[in-house]
């Protein structure tokens, strides 16, 4: 048995445990926010969107170490923006004031995760790169279809749809999905994008390195500069692409690494967290050993 399989039941064991004594369980193996801040232990980390609020900021990117969050941190946004008001009414961003509360609910989100473009060559990451993004299409159909005027534009978006688009309509699509949700909806989009690094990162080991690059640095800028259809877009990752100019043609975005103490409470857990779950699981006396770990 591995050490992953180890921690894991564990963690399993520790949720049953919690059950048994009316606790609430851990999450184990899931980064739905929205999920399990209904059934499980949830650290509050939702002031993160009070700090996004008042920055004022158009394109954000944070980078850290994987396991850190990350993808938890943008389902949790995608909730507050996406989901029902009562998710957040016993949580901090909901007592930080009317100004705040009165964002929740009001932008559609578009969200794509890069995570599993891991593929060898460069037609099988291209063929992902279309499932993914136009599954994400997919999600608004009926904008892309009925709210939007532009017919050349539709007939683009519809072939990335349905993957028959080519990679210069792949290119494109982010920037013309914002438009046409922006139409539709009359509301401008939040754009989260996961681990945009991944593609990059897996072209690098596997001989597609400058094919990519050229692709995410017109994908990227087409929705996050300049664009009058964005809200803000919020990118996470493990490192900052600083060739080729990936990021640099997005107006310089605001990017948060490990190392700026900005925003860092909001990754991983800090040690009166951790000692508070400690409390919580009556589990004061190997505090020490978990932090170690």
């Amino acid at each position: 048995m591995s050490e992953a399989e180890k921690k894991n039941g564990e963690q399993v064991r520790a949720g049953v445990t919690a059950r048994r004594e009316g606790l609430l369980p851990p999450p184990v193996g899931t980064s739905d926010w929205e999920r399990f801040s209904r059934t499980s232990y949830c650290v509050d980390k939702t002031l993160i969107l009070k700090d996004l609020i008042d920055s004022e900021s158009t394109v954000v990117l944070f980078t850290r170490p994987r396991r850190f969050g990350k993808t938890t941190m943008l389902e949790m946004i995608r909730a507050f923006y996406e989901s029902e008001a009562s998710l957040f009414h016993d949580k901090k961003i909901w007592a930080a004031g009317e100004e705040y509360r009165k964002e929740q609910g009001t932008h559609p989100v578009i969200f794509l995760s890069f995570k599993d473009i891991k593929q060898t060559t460069v037609e099988e990451a291209f063929t992902r790169l279309a499932a993914v993004i136009g599954g994400e299409v997919g999600k608004f159909a009926d904008c892309v279809k009925n709210g939007w005027g532009d017919e050349a534009k539709k007939r683009s978006l519809l072939k990335v749809m349905n993957r028959e688009g080519t990679k210069d309509e792949l290119s494109e699509s982010l920037g013309l999905l914002s438009e046409a949700v922006h139409a539709c909806t009359k509301r401008l989009p939040v754009i989260l994008i996961d681990e945009y690094d991944q593609p990059i990162t897996t072209a690098s080991t596997n001989g597609y390195y400058d094919e990519m690059c050229n692709f995410m640095r017109i994908f990227l800028s087409g929705a996050l500069k300049d664009n009058k259809h964005c809200h803000i877009g919020i990118m996470t990752g493990v490192l900052r692409v600083a060739k080729e100019g990936i990021l640099s043609g997005l107006n310089n975005p605001a990017v948060w690494t490990v190392f700026e103490p900005e925003y860092s409470q909001y990754f991983g857990f800090t040690e009166d967290e951790v000692a508070e779950m400690a409390r919580y699981y009556g589990a004061e006396d190997k505090l020490p050993e978990i932090m170690r770990i």
